[in-house]
């Protein structure tokens, strides 16, 4: 989704600037570490891309290794942790903010 939300993270020099949250990226648990997630994360950059917008944003529960895996292959770099036990009840309660990095 195209948002605002993250404009304290966002490059200074596009501070400004309409960015994109990605909300969810989920395979079925037969299909984990076959690259399938990373490759959809991938293709999402793509097009997120291609519509023209350079930053975006992915967050998981810091405990959550496939997931920071999927992120990191796809090119998501860990920007911020911050507590969040509304939407993280078990575990450190933790949220990971991560941010697309060109390569």
């Amino acid at each position: 989704m195209r948002t605002r939300r993250f404009r304290s993270h966002q490059p200074d020099s596009r501070i400004d600037a309409e960015h994109a949250y990605t909300c969810e990226a989920v395979t079925h648990r037969d299909a984990a570490g076959q690259g399938i997630g990373s490759a959809l994360l991938r293709q999402v950059v793509a097009d997120i891309q291609a519509a023209g917008i350079a930053d975006i944003y992915i967050d998981r529960h810091e405990e959550n290794a496939a997931s920071a895996g999927m992120m990191r292959k796809a090119g998501f770099v860990e920007i911020a942790s911050f507590a969040d036990p509304e939407r993280r009840p078990n575990g450190s309660r933790n949220t990971t903010l991560c941010r697309w990095q060109a390569p």
